[in-house]
């Protein structure tokens, strides 16, 4: 496959059918003009066997998230063609995963939400300085990645990008509406309303 358009008609691998990088992947879809539910397959695998599958022609592509895909074309150089990715392009500069909060703590301990708030972001700064430091520190949690491997990773990664306040609430809508053309959200979801609703500015 060289670029998504290529991907009409064919099964794309994935590790999960509810799986961040398949959501992703479909809202990729959705804007090239792909109904993703009837003009692509998907279909689940393992997510260690992934590219097993490609090399048997049982899929045409994967859709799945690192550290996986990175493990994959390290063993597989050469063989396989990036056509998406969730961290380059329009969403180079965006959140790629939100901590959830249960509304009574924001509510009733504002502070302590935002020591914790506080205390992510400085901790998202500490690992987009310190790479080097924070693949040693989490290998132990990583066991089968060796420790370059996960500094390569976290070498590439927007570690710098958290927004708060506005420019998260911001940042929500834009992607509940990527979500909502791409089928993920229901039909009957308003991405204005689910925006307000679940983020509440805890600096402020």
């Amino acid at each position: 496959m060289k670029d998504i358009n290529s991907l009409k008609g064919k099964v794309i691998g994935v590790s999960d059918q509810n799986s961040p990088a398949k959501n992703f992947f479909a809202i990729h879809l959705a804007k090239k003009g792909f109904n993703v539910e009837k003009d692509v397959e998907w279909r689940v695998y393992p997510a260690d066997l992934l590219d097993v599958a490609v090399k048997k022609g049982e899929i045409q592509a994967i859709a799945d998230g690192d550290p996986n895909i990175f493990l994959i074309e390290k063993r597989n150089k050469g063989v396989f063609t990036e056509i998406g990715n969730s961290a380059v392009g329009e969403y180079k500069d965006k959140i790629c995963c939100i901590l959830g909060a249960r509304g009574d703590l924001v509510r009733n301990d504002k502070p302590a939400a935002a020591a914790v708030v506080r205390s992510i972001v400085q901790a998202s700064e500490y690992v987009a300085e310190n790479p080097n430091e924070a693949a040693k520190i989490y290998a132990k949690y990583s066991p089968k990645v060796p420790v370059e491997d996960l500094r390569a990773l976290l070498s590439s990664l927007t570690y710098h990008h958290h927004p708060t306040g506005k420019s998260l609430r911001d940042e929500v809508e834009y992607f509940a509406r990527d979500f909502h053309t791409a089928g993920v959200l229901k039909k009957s979801t308003d991405p204005v309303r689910l925006a307000n609703h679940v983020t509440l500015d805890v600096l402020g």
